[in-house]
C-alpha cells in the first residue's frame, strides 16, 4: 500500500516561507517608523541649525535690513518654504521670506497656523516642532529668542523678545533618507538571500538528501529489494540513523534467510509426512478393502450363529481401524492447512440419506430407532461439498448412536431462504443418550478430547471427530453448536449457508402417479408418522395418520372414501403390523398394504408375504426408494407378488450395462467384480492403464472404474488418453489414495468422481446410479 506523506523539504521550507510572510509586514511597519523618526530628527536638526543661524545673525547686526537679507538668503534653500521672525513691541514681523508679511503685526498675519505656532512658542517660552496636517509633507519648527534691537534714542541696544518659525518641506529630506534606507535594506536583503540559499544548500546536503536516500532504501525494501543499504558513514544524527537502519536491515535479512530455511525445512518435513501418510494410507486401505469387502459378501451367505459373531467382530474391528485412519488423515490435513473444499451441484437429500443408510446397521445393532426427517421444502439441488457434508452427518450420527444405549436418534433437515439465490441449510442430530455436563461442553470440540478418560475407554475413539467436524463446517462458512444435559441426551445443530443450484443434472424420481391417492399411515412412533406425512403430502397424496393399531379397522370401515393404500409399521404395542395386516385382509375390499420394518432378518419375507402385504421396505430408506415401491405396488394391485427393495433392484438390474474395471490387484479385482455383479452389473476387467485405454476405445462402456496406481500406465494418464480420444463416458476413480490432493489430481485428469477404498457397496451403488442416470439424461438430449 502506497504511503502518502509530506516531504522533509516541504516540511522545512513551508514554515520558513510562512515565517517570512509573517515577518514582512512587521518589518515594513518597523521600517516605516524608523524612516519617519529619521526624517523627523533630520528636519529637527535642520530647523535648530537655521534657528541658531538667524539668532546669531540678529545678534551680530542690529540692522533690520541686514537681518531681512540674511533670512531671505536662508529661505532660498530648496526645502525651506518660509521663515518668519517676529519681535519688538508690539510684536510684528521683522524678517520673513514672505515679503507681503514684512512689518505686519503678529495679530494681523493672514495665516492662522503661522500665527498660532508663534503665539504658542511666545507663551510657553520653549521650542516646538511638528509635522503639518498635509500628510507629513511639511515640518514646522518654532523657537523663542531674545535679541538686541537698535535704540532709536542713541543709547545702548534694547533687549527684545521674539520668535522664529521655520516651515520646511520634507520631500527632499525624506527622499534622501528613504534612498539610504533602501540601499541598506537591499544590501541586507541580498545578504539574507545569500544566507538563505547557503542554508538551504547546506540543509539539502546534510539533511534532505540523506533523508531522501533513507526513504528510498525503505521503499526498495518494501519492493523486496532487500540488498539496498544507505551506506552512510557521517557522524551526525542522520548518519547515525542511516547506519542503524543498515544494521537493522542486515539483521532482518539474516532472520528472513533463517526463516526461509526453517520454512523450507518445515515444508520438506510436511511433504515427507504427507507422502508417508499417503503411502501408509494406500498400503493399509488396499488390504482393508479386501478384508471389509469380502466380510460383507460373506455376511450374505449361510453361516452358523458362532461364525456370524466372529464375522461381525472382524467387520467391526475393520470399520474402527478405517475410521481411525480417516480421522488421522483429516486431522493432518487440518493441521497442515490443506483442508480443501469443492463447490459442485449435488442432490440436497443425498448426503443425509447416504448417512442414514450407512449408520442404519449400527443403530439396529443397539436396537435404536434411527429417523431422518428431511423437510419437503428442501431445494432439489444445492451447491457445495457433498462429500464433506456427508462426512459431518455420518460423524454426528455415529457419535449419537455410540453414546445412546436406548431410545432414538433423530436427524432433522430444513432450509431457510437468505435471498433468491442462497439458503441457510440447518440440520440437527438429537439423541436420547448419556448427555454432557457444562464442563464437558467447553472442551467438546478440542482435538483428542472426549467427556472423560472413562468415556474414552468405554466408548472408544480418538477424540478427533467433533474437532474435524467443526473445522469442516467453519471452512464451509457455517457453524456448529451443541446443547445437552446429563442423562437427557444431546442436540447438535449445524447451520450452513449454501447456494441454490439452478441446473438439474440427474432426472428426479417422478411421483406424478401418486398424486391424489388416499393413504393410511399407521405407526406408534410420532417421528415416523411425521416423516411419512411430510413425504407423502409432498407427492400430492391424501394422508390420514393414526398411532393406535386398534383404531385402524373402524377407521377403514367408517371412512367415506376408500383408502387405496395402507402403510403399516411392524413393531407396535398391542398389535404388530403382521397381525394388523391379516385383520385388514379379512375385510371385503382391503387396501394395498406396505410394511415398513426396522428388523432385517433372514426368512422374514415369507412371513410378510403370508400376512398379506404387497410390499415392504427396511428402515431407514430413501424417499426415492419409497416412491418407487409405492408406484410399483399401486401399479400391480393385489397380484400376490411381494415387492421389496431387492425385487425393485432386480428389475433395474435386468437392463444393467457392462462396466469396465481397471485394477491391477487380483484380490481387489475379485472383490469389486463380486460387488458389481451383486448390484446386477456385468464387468470386464483389465489389469493396467494401457489395456484400459485400448478397451475404452474398442468397447461401448457407459462407465469405467479406474484404479490410480497400475503398472505400465497409471490411471491418471490412462484417463487423459481416453479423454484425448473424445470419449466422454463417466470415469470414477477407485483408489486407496485418500488425500484431497489425490482427488483433485483425478478430477484434473478428467475423471468425474472419486471413491476411496475400502468402498462400501451402498455408496458404490448410489454413485453408479447417479452417473449412469446422468449419462442417460445427456444421451436423451
Amino acid at each position: 500500500m502506497k504511503t502518502h506523506y509530506r516531504s522533509l523539504q516541504a516540511r522545512l521550507l513551508l514554515p520558513m516561507l510562512g515565517l517570512l510572510l509573517l515577518v514582512a509586514p512587521i518589518s515594513g511597519g518597523l521600517l516605516y517608523r524608523y524612516h519617519r523618526n529619521q526624517v523627523e530628527n533630520a528636519l529637527l536638526t535642520q530647523g535648530a541649525l537655521l534657528n541658531d543661524a538667524i539668532v546669531l545673525a540678529a545678534e551680530s547686526t542690529h540692522d533690520p535690513v541686514e537681518l531681512r537679507r540674511f533670512v531671505m538668503a536662508m529661505g532660498a534653500s530648496r526645502n525651506i518654504r518660509e521663515i518668519v521672525v517676529v519681535g519688538g513691541t508690539p510684536l510684528q514681523v521683522i524678517a520673513t521670506t514672505q515679503l507681503e508679511w514684512d512689518g505686519q503685526v503678529l495679530e494681523r498675519l493672514p495665516e492662522e497656523d503661522v500665527r498660532a505656532d508663534l503665539e504658542r512658542v511666545l507663551q510657553s517660552g520653549t521650542a516646538w516642532h511638528a509635522f503639518d496636517q498635509e500628510g507629513g509633507k511639511a515640518f514646522d519648527y518654532s523657537a523663542p529668542f531674545i535679541f538686541s534691537q537698535v535704540n532709536p534714542q542713541g543709547g545702548p541696544p534694547i533687549p527684545t523678545r521674539g520668535a522664529i518659525m521655520i516651515h520646511i518641506d520634507t520631500t527632499l529630506t525624506s527622499a534622501a533618507i528613504q534612498q539610504s534606507i533602501l540601499t541598506i535594506l537591499g544590501t541586507a536583503g541580498g545578504v539574507a538571500v545569500l544566507l538563505l540559499v547557503a542554508g538551504y544548500v547546506l540543509l539539502l546536503r546534510r539533511v534532505i538528501r540523506p533523508s531522501r536516500h533513507i526513504v528510498e532504501v525503505i521503499r526498495e525494501q518494501q519492493d523486496s529489494n532487500v540488498r539496498w543499504r544507505t551506506g552512510m558513514q557521517e557522524a551526525d544524527e542522520i548518519g547515525y540513523i542511516g547506519k542503524a537502519l543498515d544494521t537493522l536491515l542486515d539483521e532482518m535479512q539474516e532472520r528472513q534467510q533463517a526463516l526461509a530455511q526453517a520454512r523450507n525445512a518445515a515444508e520438506a518435513a510436511n511433504q515427507a509426512k504427507s507422502a508417508f501418510l499417503a503411502n501408509m494410507s494406500h498400503e493399509i486401505r488396499t488390504p482393508m478393502n479386501a478384508v471389509l469387502g469380502f466380510t460383507r459378501l460373506l455376511e450374505d451367505t449361510s453361516l452358523t450363529p458362532e461364525q456370524r459373531d466372529y464375522l461381525r467382530a472382524v467387520s467391526t474391528s475393520g470399520e474402527s481401524l478405517l475410521a481411525l485412519i480417516n480421522d488421522i488423515l483429516d486431522y493432518s490435513k487440518i493441521e497442515a492447512g490443506r483442508m480443501d473444499f469443492e463447490y459442485i451441484d449435488f442432490d440436497s437429500r443425498l448426503p443425509f440419506e447416504d448417512a442414514i443408510e450407512v449408520m442404519a446397521s449400527k443403530a439396529e445393532e443397539k436396537h435404536l430407532q434411527l429417523a431422518g426427517l428431511i423437510s419437503p421444502g428442501l431445494p432439489p439441488r444445492l451447491q457445495g461439498d457433498p462429500g464433506r457434508l456427508r462426512q459431518v452427518v455420518i460423524n454426528l450420527l455415529g457419535n449419537a448412536i455410540k453414546f445412546t444405549d436406548q431410545g432414538q436418534v433423530v436427524l432433522r433437515v430444513e432450509t431457510q431462504p437468505l435471498d433468491p439465490a442462497r439458503c441457510m441449510l440447518r440440520f440437527t442430530v438429537t439423541d436420547s443418550g448419556i448427555g454432557m455436563s457444562e464442563d464437558t461442553l467447553t472442551k467438546l470440540f478440542k482435538p483428542f478430547s472426549q467427556a472423560d478418560a472413562s468415556t474414552t475407554r468405554r466408548f472408544g475413539g480418538t477424540g478427533l471427530g467433533l474437532s474435524i467436524c467443526q473445522r469442516i463446517i467453519q471452512g464451509m462458512g457455517g457453524k456448529i453448536t451443541v446443547s445437552s444435559q446429563p442423562g437427557q441426551g444431546s442436540t447438535f445443530t449445524v447451520s450452513l449457508p449454501l447456494t441454490i443450484a439452478t441446473q438439474t443434472t440427474t432426472p428426479p424420481t417422478s411421483t406424478t402417479s401418486l398424486s391424489g391417492k388416499r393413504v393410511l399411515v399407521v405407526d406408534d412412533n410420532p417421528l415416523n408418522v411425521e416423516l411419512l406425512r411430510l413425504t407423502l403430502e409432498n407427492w400430492g397424496m391424501q394422508v390420514t395418520t393414526t398411532h393406535d393399531p386398534q383404531s385402524v379397522l373402524p377407521l377403514l370401515q367408517g371412512s367415506e372414501h376408500t383408502f387405496e393404500l395402507a402403510i403399516l409399521d411392524q413393531q407396535m404395542p398391542g398389535l404388530d403390523g403382521l397381525g394388523l395386516a391379516q385383520m385388514i385382509r379379512s375385510m371385503p375390499h382391503p387396501p394395498l398394504l406396505v410394511l415398513l420394518t426396522s428388523l432385517a432378518t433372514k426368512g422374514q419375507s415369507q412371513d410378510i408375504r403370508e400376512a398379506g402385504f404387497d410390499g415392504y421396505l427396511t428402515k431407514p430408506f430413501r424417499a426415492s426408494q419409497l416412491a418407487e415401491l409405492l408406484q410399483v405396488v399401486l401399479g400391480s394391485g393385489h397380484g400376490g407378488t411381494l415387492h421389496t427393495r431387492h425385487t425393485l433392484a432386480e428389475q433395474r438390474q435386468a437392463s444393467r450395462p457392462t462396466l469396465l474395471l481397471a485394477e491391477d490387484n487380483v484380490v481387489n479385482q475379485r472383490l469389486v467384480t463380486l460387488l458389481l455383479e451383486k448390484l446386477g452389473y456385468r464387468v470386464d476387467v483389465v489389469d493396467n492403464g494401457r489395456k484400459a485405454v485400448s478397451a475404452a476405445s474398442m468397447g461401448n462402456y457407459p462407465l469405467i472404474l479406474m484404479d490410480c496406481q497400475m503398472p505400465e500406465l497409471d490411471g491418471l494418464e490412462a484417463t487423459r488418453q481416453i479423454r484425448a480420444q473424445g470419449l466422454s463416458m463417466p470415469i470414477i476413480a477407485l483408489t486407496a489414495n485418500a488425500f484431497e490432493s489425490d482427488r483433485l489430481d483425478c478430477l484434473n485428469a478428467g475423471m468425474n468422481d472419486f471413491l476411496t477404498k475400502p468402498v462400501r457397496a451402498e455408496l458404490l451403488a448410489t454413485t453408479l446410479d447417479n452417473w449412469l442416470q446422468s449419462a442417460e439424461l445427456k444421451a436423451s438430449r
